[in-house]
């Protein structure tokens, strides 16, 4: 807080981060699952090498496959949220009850 602030009353808020919303979800699902496509297809087309442990090219083909279902599920539920409905419920109180036009 400023000296100048503090004199007249005045308190700095806190920053906040935002939270991620839906839209950044889906693009962030997005860009993971295309991810995971691009590294799958190194892994199986282009990579000549080979580990005596690990089939590479079968791990290509599970991480080609994670990222198409990873985009799939992402435009499944970006779909979803933009036709779901928000209602806001009011509630109100109410001091006297009239019967008639008059007061009770």
């Amino acid at each position: 807080m400023r000296p100048a602030d503090a004199r007249l009353g005045h308190a700095r808020a806190p920053a906040r981060v935002p939270k991620a919303g839906a839209e950044e979800a889906v693009i962030m699902a997005l860009g993971t699952g295309i991810f995971l496509i691009v590294v799958g297809a190194i892994l199986t087309f282009a990579l000549n090498e080979s580990v005596d442990a690990v089939n590479l090219e079968l791990v290509g083909w599970i991480l080609m496959i994670a990222g198409a279902l990873a985009i799939i599920i992402s435009l499944i539920v970006s779909s979803q949220a933009r036709n779901t409905k928000h209602t806001a419920v009011v509630d109100e109180h109410v001091d006297e009850h009239r019967i008639d036009g008059t007061a009770v």
